[in-house]
């Protein structure tokens, strides 16, 4: 049964009544910060939403603060700004203070264009009109009645929407209505014993920074043998920049859900008009301008820092390589130096650099089953170029290689330049393994495979599928090339003969040819396969 506080002992209530408010202590900044950038499953700048909108909620960092601080003995309240704007707050974690947390918060209802628009209706504002045709100025007060999605001032009774009347106009704010933080801050309320001056870590998850890997293979003129070089792309889409700060990566297929690491904040308030300029220039103008909630308003008092930083820039660190090391089952590279991961910038950072590297040039075809159904003509197929190179220190490598894009460049005898041969998605490659980088159709080389015999075959487990296949090989190239020809795996597959023997290739019977200048070959073999 609950008790009202009147039946509370007058000394314990006289006492509860007593207690001082915690006090508040305030840490403007970091001392330092570490990056450490986990890769989501996709970057793709070219989404330009992400840049000025939510977070990317695939790109992941552990981000740790060191900060100074002077507490006092019993109840207090840390207020700690400047923490990424993108935190994940329940993810937050004290090192090195000797005092129990109680409570923790986070403000995240941060000033931005969209937001003092929102928390002013209902408020006088001062409008200024500009005649574009004479400059004279104009200002009146006005009650701001919508917005930011349509803003509606109420002037002397009439009711206007904003940015309609041919002037050039905008909006001064008095102040910063209650509630609104320049900065994303966070809150903590603990109980410490003893007081004490103590440097702690604060450290926390946020959302909007990831990584990726690219790699530039650049043929010799030998045409055996390549360069590698790998570069780190470190994304910071967020709002915040993280100067001078060691910075690491994390490669590796990181266990999460990304539902479950989101900051609780409301989505941003988006200012928006209710008149817009006539023309294609002008609405992609103000389209970009929306995008980035930059929009006509003004303070009485200078806007924060935040407010005035420049969008998307790219930076490229010195020729440095990231170093690699062990991180548990993943691998961790780590940048040489403190580096400034600044707010919606991308920057890169050389990890490999491999020269004379060899690699074995092929053209491999894979028959499909869709090809398989209708392989009764005889139309000329051109199988794909493509590069093998050994992971193996032997073969001039041996490194691990996270997953990333493959440019392939080739040198272009005429113009003594390089040309681009072709791009290729690579997945992790552990020390020790093979990989092949494709680069597209061959020309001058041909694989002409045909149905020969397609029929239904009885048999004591059931009926069976027997088909016959020719494939016939050309190569109309000046020099002698190697060819790969896979025929689809499929449940129960087995073959029944053929005219050379096969190997296999992931799951898939495999025939190799190697066929001088000019040179022709063939191949007849039957498969039979459950129906």
């Amino acid at each position: 049964m609950r008790r009202c506080a009147s039946t509370l002992p007058l000394a314990l209530l006289a006492a509860m009544l007593s207690l001082p408010a915690a006090a508040n202590i305030v840490s403007p900044r970091p001392e330092s910060v570490q990056v450490t950038i986990y890769r989501g499953p996709s970057l793709d700048l070219s989404q330009s939403d992400a840049w000025g909108g939510e977070p990317d909620s695939t790109g992941l960092a552990m981000i740790t603060e060191t900060r100074r601080i002077e507490v006092p003995a019993g109840v207090s309240t840390l207020v700690f700004r400047g923490v990424a704007d993108a935190i994940v707050p329940q993810t937050a974690a004290l090192d090195g203070l000797p005092a129990l947390v109680l409570e923790s918060n986070f403000d995240y209802d941060l000033l931005s264009p969209g937001t003092l628009i929102s928390k002013s209706v209902g408020r006088s504002v001062r409008l200024v009109r500009t005649d574009k045709a004479t400059g004279r100025v104009s200002e009146q007060r006005a009650m701001l009645r919508s917005g930011p999605n349509g803003v509606m001032l109420d002037i002397d009774g009439r009711i206007e929407a904003f940015d309609c009347s041919g002037y050039a106009e905008k909006l001064v704010f008095d102040a910063v209505p209650e509630g609104l933080a320049e900065q994303p801050t966070l809150s903590m309320k603990i109980r410490a014993e003893r007081a004490g001056r103590y440097t702690i870590q604060l450290s926390y998850l946020a959302l909007g920074l990831n990584w990726a890997a690219d790699y530039v293979a650049t043929i010799n003129a030998d045409g055996r043998t390549l360069n590698l070089t790998g570069w780190i792309t470190l994304v910071n889409q967020a709002a915040t920049t993280f100067a001078n700060a060691p910075t690491e990566v994390v490669a590796g297929e990181l266990a999460r859900t990304p539902d479950e690491t989101r900051p609780p904040g409301p989505n941003q308030e988006r200012y928006t008009r209710n008149c817009w300029p006539f023309g294609v220039f002008e609405s992609r103008v103000l389209d970009e301008m929306v995008a980035h909630d930059l929009v006509p308003v003004m303070l009485a008092a200078p806007a924060p820092a935040a407010m005035r930083e420049a969008i998307g820039v790219v930076d490229s660190y010195p020729s440095l390589d990231a170093t690699l090391s062990e991180l548990g089952d993943y691998k961790l590279y780590s940048l040489p130096a403190p580096t400034t991961v600044a707010a919606r910038q991308s920057k890169q950072v050389r990890f490999l650099n491999e020269a004379n590297v060899p690699f074995e040039r092929f053209y491999s075809y894979r028959l499909s089953f869709d090809e398989l159904a209708s392989a009764t003509d005889t139309t000329l197929r051109a199988p794909t170029a493509t590069l093998r190179l050994q992971n193996e220190r032997r073969a001039g490598l041996g490194k691990p290689l996270p997953a990333g894009i493959v440019s392939v460049l080739e040198p272009n005898a005429q113009s003594k330049g390089v040309v681009l041969a072709g791009e290729k998605r690579l997945q992790d490659t552990p020390v020790g393994l093979p990989f092949e980088i494709e680069l597209g159709r061959a020309m001058d080389v041909w694989v002409e495979p045909v149905i020969v015999e397609d029929r239904t075959i009885e048999s004591d487990d059931g009926p069976e599928q027997q088909t016959k296949v020719e494939v016939r090989f050309k190569n109309d190239k000046p020099i002698p090339v190697t060819v790969e020809y896979r025929h689809p795996a499929a449940k129960g597959l087995r073959i029944i003969e053929a005219s050379r023997r096969h190997t296999m290739k992931l799951g898939d019977p495999l025939w190799t040819f190697k066929l001088p200048a000019g040179g022709r070959a063939s191949l007849t073999y039957t498969v039979r396969r459950a129906d």
